[in-house]
């Protein structure tokens, strides 16, 4: 499970992984507490709309952009730009001083760095674990032959037919830009935060931790190692509260007589919208339409719901299902009320789906996108200034991004040294600039 310490917030590595990190996100969540946000790059989050603007049928960014969009809307995300919190000559010495470091070690602990690395992101970004929400994201295709390369690149590691170092220094630039960013930001607002790692930062640790006179400038301003700053996400854990939602989801779609399931659930505060589409179909209404409208009609439909809402179940029957779940999966007493919370809030989504179904037909997309991401809330609120800021946060998802397409492309294959591509982002270029966004 996550470190007892809770930090005030944790922040994600620059060209992270947007879907591992959804997958490992109840980790950070507890019933009854406000979890502590994630704050993420600016230029990660401009691609990600970037993406969802110039690739319409990009069906998986447009479900990314809806979970983003909605973490965004509960204060869950914090968007910051990392670059103007990394020093230009910061990053210049952190890049130039990993380098001599790995020309300095010997070639076989380069290796077993680079292999232990490789191994760890493959159980963390291409574990068995995520199927199910890949399935969900329609990229299960993309992201099982994702695993066969990098798992290819690992054995091309372990017979000494790729240079380690390059792959150790690519990984290792990533760590030190989310770990200057985070000392600059603990310093400048005075608060407490803990990076997300990839499965990578204790490897990385233990080689910096045996050289050093030789770890980069970052390192040397930060207190202890860099392993003290990073955790990384228990995936057993999330292994085993993904087989009890999948449970859930059964359950739920039964009681509410339903065939196919319309969310994906994470936990009784998130939920995926399944159908893809989402951006695409209410596009131009959102776009084009007026703000007080959408938000007019958007509310005219949520009372309708309210009126047309049809519960199957009692709340008794419930805390029964529940109880069996925590029985069926060896789960403590402490367990059984996040299970009822969680299947109480999935069997409300799957009448809510079925209810809209039922009822939306007379009303113009832009409502029923703001009531679905609304709804991926499943303790949403149905107040008009909700309604009104859900519609401006979707609005601005659609706003006009200044971004080439090679830096769209850049993006979708963010992390490609690990598949033996020498794709290069900004964090791993010495001569970047500010960022201009």
């Amino acid at each position: 499970m996550i470190q007892v310490h809770k930090p005030d917030m944790y922040l994600a590595l620059p060209g992270f992984s947007l879907s591992s990190i959804l997958s490992n996100i109840p980790q950070l969540n507890s019933v009854g507490t406000s979890p502590s946000p994630i704050i993420i790059d600016l230029y990660d989050w401009e691609r990600l709309r970037g993406a969802i603007i110039t690739r319409p049928n990009d069906y998986q960014a447009q479900r990314l952009g809806m979970m983003f969009n909605q973490l965004y809307h509960q204060g869950r995300v914090k968007v910051v730009d990392y670059q103007k919190y990394y020093a230009p000559k910061v990053h210049q010495e952190n890049i130039y001083q990993t380098r001599n470091l790995l020309k300095s070690i010997p070639e076989h602990e380069s290796q077993n760095v680079a292999k232990a690395t490789a191994e760890g992101f493959i159980s963390y970004g291409l574990g068995r674990y995520q199927e199910s929400l890949r399935r969900s994201l329609n990229n299960y295709d993309r992201f099982s032959d994702r695993r066969t390369i990098v798992e290819n690149q690992k054995e091309a590691i372990k017979r000494g037919t790729y240079d380690p170092d390059h792959w150790n220094e690519r990984v290792i630039n990533q760590y030190l830009a989310a770990l200057e960013v985070r000392r600059t930001l603990e310093s400048e607002w005075g608060c407490d935060i803990v990076c997300i790692g990839q499965q990578e930062s204790r490897p990385i640790n233990a080689l910096l931790a045996n050289h050093p006179n030789k770890q980069p400038w970052t390192l040397r301003q930060s207190s202890g190692q860099l392993s003290d700053h990073f955790f990384e996400f228990d995936i057993e854990d999330t292994k085993k509260n993904r087989e009890v939602a999948d449970q859930i989801s059964t359950i739920a779609q039964e009681v509410a007589g339903i065939e196919n399931s319309h969310w994906f659930m994470f936990g009784p505060r998130l939920a995926q919208l399944q159908s893809g589409d989402a951006y695409d179909r209410a596009r131009s209404h959102l776009r084009f339409g007026s703000i007080e409208s959408i938000v007019s009609e958007a509310k005219e439909l949520l009372e309708e719901l309210q009126e047309h809402r049809r519960d199957n179940k009692s709340v008794e029957f419930l805390a029964a299902e529940a109880e069996w779940l925590a029985e069926e999966n060896n789960l403590t007493n402490s367990d059984k009320q996040r299970l009822f919370e969680q299947l109480r809030a999935e069997t409300a989504l799957s009448n809510f789906s079925r209810d809209l179904d039922d009822i939306s037909a007379s009303y113009t997309d832009g409502a029923k996108i703001v009531v679905e991401s609304i709804a991926m809330d499943p303790l949403h609120q149905y107040s008009t200034s909700e309604i009104y800021q859900e519609t401006v946060d979707l609005l601005q998802m659609l706003d006009p991004v200044s971004l080439s397409e090679e830096q769209l492309t850049t993006f979708m294959h963010r992390g490609a040294f690990r598949r033996g591509e020498d794709e290069w982002d900004w964090y791993q270029d010495p001569q970047q600039k500010a960022s201009a966004l």
